[in-house]
């Protein structure tokens, strides 16, 4: 018989000093009970519930059997909100009682609730939270106290401060993809307290019913998403090689070219539009063979914090995304590595502790194995197509990393990249042809046999250093220093020449060549400065500042046999030192930022709110912008949110890009005296809804105005001859007077749903936008689409973990097709020897290519070791399962037998099936 006693028997007074006596009454009322006492710690199911909290306690015990004894007038006017699940009769009840001042006492099984009035004085709990397994720190972890309902989260180093009533504590440790802890204390001082959280996958597989955390911050920011490796390996991969790119692509709002080649490009911005920092340093290319891969190694990557709109305070310089990877700090527990083998790369990585665990260490490099047989294959291709000559294509990176905990307040971190990407071809074409020409006025054919030459070398490289200085100045202050260096460069060096054989009667021979030699230079060395304060459970500050020191170097020669002086060539490199050095543009550039967190209601109104001041000096030319940030997130209910914002931005460098496929001839120049910053404002408003914990819909509409863009005049380039020596030299050095500038507009609609099972992860998302520019000098100052606006695109995404060794995982993307300027005829009319062609183009990208779409396929499978020191998996992928053609771009081709003219379309990679060995040790 149950002994459940919603009713005013004993009355319990106020705070604590009452609770002896009602303990005291309560327990001879239990030991005169004959009811028997029931299991609290059993399994139950509840269903969903929303009623008063009495009716709730009541249900509870009904389904529990286990007895409760409160007031009427503790539980009056008070409302109760479950989820339908499984729970212990514990997790329901803290569930019920969650942000009441109602606490709970277990006396020889029964629970007797009371009413807790907190002292006024308030202590500091602050400390750090990492990984169990391998002293990584975890940022963005939530940390909440059911006793009051308030709740903080770490920062970007794992550090929180929660600022609570003296009293009994119950905090709740969580982290996504880690087993939540729970420490229940009296907090009588200031307490540090360091929590390590061990992995989920290593839980033994067990029932457990996590408390359901109200948490906006940690569960709803629109244009915000965190990503982390596990995220990555739900997607089959291309080559068998894990990256970024390939995630990146599956948000809706972000495009990229075909196959990736082309760069990102979000919500109609352009691929320099994005700030992307590796550990706090900007990276001008993060791609690796024209963008096909990213340059963050997946064995390096802790987290990846990826911003579309609504954009914190702390960060400056783009106008349409931000990427801040953060990458892994070494074990500090034990040494472990990971070798892996696939299609289209190595891969190893080491790290370990050093001093006692006060310190650790990380190495990883990659490296593109076709490297290897390139040469040789390409080699062969171009024999069967009548050519001579190879083609080489190859990339590495290193990432070294050092961290060391000088002691309880301070960390040091020292992190270093560097990657290079080599493209080299070579081409002997030999034709033999007769041509009709006029000799003292009568046709004659002569036979002419030439030999053309083509010698393309285009190289590219990232290299990057930091040393940052972590310091908790208090229990409500924390302090991160960043001195850091970044170094971009492109070389890029093209010669044709040819030698041409005329026979008789002219027997006469011609040759000649042209030679294109570009360079692309940006080198930064920069302070930064973040300080977070948590004053208050209301409010969490960040303020602080930067200053980087920008190095331009512009370099394009474009000469041939006729650039001459006497006898005298002008040689590859001989005007380095003397002429283009003095083509230097040193630029400063430095901000000052705040941004608030402030929780106006907690857990239901948050205000992320904040000013960037931007400013830039160069040329004896100064800029300063103000931008203004805000977000505000309202969640009525637990099921529902709605969020709006608003960004400003400013960006005061520019790419000049060459090529309209992406090829990387793209040249970086700064804001100067004649060329103003770009700027953008972007406002969204978004809506999610979560009527089960698992299951999510999210929808958000935006609209961003871009101003102050530039591109070149109709014609323009800095590649093509200006004329005698003097003025082709200086191609890129008076790149100012070959722009001109213009506007955007971008406009869009997104939705997505989630669903996130223990089991299976899906996710389908769509997104519909609509991308223009307009320059008073193209296209005749017409609008017209921006090339990589797809405006439908969808993409879906499951994975499955099939037992604790296979998992299964497949996505699908379609895009519309890009927008490229389209070659509508060609013509000729004699010449000398050869007939000169000319080309007549239509509207500025006014042709649509076919749409996008692929199917890929991924299967893992873990191999048992037969110890606990190692463990090896084999990876299956197919990108691209059903072969489709996906056009990279398109072009206006000749029939020389024919004479006719006709489109031809150009493919990146059709089926590519692959498969990956890697063994992990420790």
């Amino acid at each position: 018989m149950k002994c459940l006693l919603p009713v005013t028997i004993i009355p319990c007074w106020k705070g604590y000093p009452g609770i002896r006596s009602c303990l005291a009454g309560l327990l001879m009322l239990i030991f005169l009970s004959l009811s028997a006492q029931q299991d609290d710690r059993a399994i139950f199911s509840m269903p969903r519930m929303t009623a008063s909290l009495s009716d709730a306690l009541v249900e509870l015990s009904e389904r529990s059997g286990v007895n409760i004894f409160f007031s009427n007038e503790l539980v009056k006017g008070l409302d109760a909100n479950l989820e339908a699940g499984t729970y212990s009769f514990e997790e329901a009840l803290l569930s019920l009682l969650y942000g009441r001042q109602i606490k709970y006492k277990k006396i020889n099984g029964y629970f007797v609730l009371y009413k807790s009035v907190l002292p006024v004085q308030k202590f500091t709990i602050s400390g750090y939270l990492e990984d169990a397994t391998s002293g990584e720190r975890l940022e963005y972890a939530t940390i909440h106290d059911y006793v009051t309902a308030v709740g903080t989260e770490t920062n970007s180093y794992g550090f929180y401060s929660l600022s609570l009533p003296a009293g009994d504590v119950d905090l709740t440790y969580r982290y996504l993809g880690y087993e939540q802890q729970i420490v229940r204390l009296s907090l009588v001082r200031d307490t540090q307290i360091n929590m390590a959280l061990l992995p989920s996958n290593l839980i033994p597989e067990v029932i457990v019913k996590a408390r359901e955390v109200i948490n906006p911050i940690e569960d709803f920011r629109f244009g915000q998403k965190q990503v982390q490796v596990r995220d990555l390996a739900r997607l089959p991969a291309l080559g068998g090689e894990l990256d970024l790119y390939r995630y990146v692509e599956m948000e809706p709002g972000i495009q990229t070219g075909t196959d990736g080649v082309g760069g990102v490009h979000v919500r109609g911005g352009s691929n320099d539009q994005n700030l992307i920092l590796m550990d706090g340093v900007p990276i001008y290319n993060p791609a690796h063979l024209l963008g096909i891969f990213s340059v963050f190694n997946p064995d390096m990557i802790r987290q990846a914090e990826i911003h579309k709109a609504n954009f914190p305070a702390r960060y400056g310089g783009r106008l349409s995304s931000v990427m801040d990877i953060k990458t892994r700090e070494g074990n500090t527990q034990q040494f472990s590595g990971r070798v892996k083998v696939g299609l289209a790369s190595a891969n190893a990585v080491v790290e370990g502790p050093l001093f006692s665990g006060k310190s650790s260490f990380i190495v990883a490099g990659r490296w593109f194995l076709p490297s290897l047989f390139f040469r040789d294959i390409s080699a062969r291709y171009k024999k069967t197509i009548e050519y001579e000559g190879d083609t080489y294509l190859n990339f590495h990176d290193l990432n070294v990393k050092w961290n060391w905990q000088v002691g309880p307040r301070d960390r040091i971190y020292l992190s270093y990249y560097q990657g290079r990407d080599l493209y080299e071809d070579f081409t002997i074409s030999n034709t033999n042809q007769t041509s009709e020409i006029l000799i003292d006025g009568e046709p004659t054919s002569v036979g002419i046999r030439t030999e053309q030459q083509f010698e393309k070398n285009i190289n590219w490289g990232n290299r990057i250093a930091a040393i940052r200085w972590n310091h908790q100045f208090s229990d409500k202050i924390f302090l991160n220093h960043n001195l850091f260096f970044s170094r971009y460069v492109l070389q890029s060096f093209e010669k044709n020449s040819f030698e041409q054989r005329i026979g008789e009667p002219l027997d006469e021979m011609r040759e000649g060549f042209d030679v294109q030699e570009f360079t692309s230079s940006i080198e930064d060395i920069g302070y930064r400065l973040q300080i977070d304060m948590i004053p208050s459970l209301a409010h969490f500050i960040r303020v602080g500042g930067y200053v980087t020191s920008h190095t331009f170097l512009p370099k394009s020669i474009t000469f041939n046999e006729e650039s001459k002086i006497d006898d005298f060539y002008i040689e590859e490199g001989l005007l380095e030192n003397t002429l283009f050095s003095e083509f230097e543009i040193d630029a400063t550039e430095w901000g000052l930022f705040i941004e608030d967190d402030w929780k106006i209601v907690p857990d239901h109104l948050l205000l992320n709110a904040g000013m960037h001041l931007g400013g830039f000096w160069v040329k004896g030319k100064s800029y300063v912008y103000p931008q203004f940030r805000a977000l505000l997130n309202y969640m009525p209910s637990s099921v529902f949110s709605v969020q709006a914002g608003i960004s400003q931005m400013t960006q005061f460098l520019h790419l000049l890009t060459n090529s309209g496929i992406g090829l990387p001839t793209d040249l970086w120049v700064p804001a100067t005296d004649q060329v103003e910053p770009q700027s953008s404002l972007q406002a969204s408003i978004g809506f999610r809804y979560r009527p089960v914990k698992q299951l999510s819909f999210e929808l958000e509409a935006y609209t961003k105005n871009l101003r102050r863009l530039i591109a070149f005049q109709e014609g323009a380039s800095f590649l093509v001859p200006a004329g005698p020596l003097a003025t082709s030299i200086l191609d890129a050095a008076n790149w100012e007077d070959k722009i001109t500038t213009g506007s955007g507009i971008s406009r869009g609609i997104e939705a997505m749903a989630t669903f996130q099972g223990r089991k299976l992860f899906a996710r389908a998302a769509y997104a519909f936008s609509d991308a223009e520019r307009t320059f008073p000098e193209i296209n005749f100052g017409e609008s017209f689409p921006y090339r990589y606006n797809r405006r439908h695109s969808l993409s879906l995404q499951a994975s499955v973990q099939l037992g604790r060794k296979l998992s299964l995982k497949t996505n699908w993307v379609y895009g519309t097709g890009n927008h490229i300027t389209l070659a509508e005829s060609k013509f000729s009319h004699p010449g000398d020897i050869f007939p000169e062609v000319g080309i007549t183009f239509g509207s500025r990208n006014g042709y649509l290519l076919p749409s996008y779409h692929r199917l890929d396929l991924g299967a893992e499978l873990q191999l048992g070791s037969g110890n606990k020191i190692w463990n090896h998996a084999i990876y299956l992928d197919i990108y691209n399962v059903y072969n489709r053609e996906n056009p990279f771009y398109i072009s206006l081709v000749e029939n020389a037998v024919e004479g006719t003219f006709s489109f031809k379309q150009f493919s990146v990679f059709r089926i590519l099936p692959s498969i990956g060995y890697a063994i992990r040790f420790r």
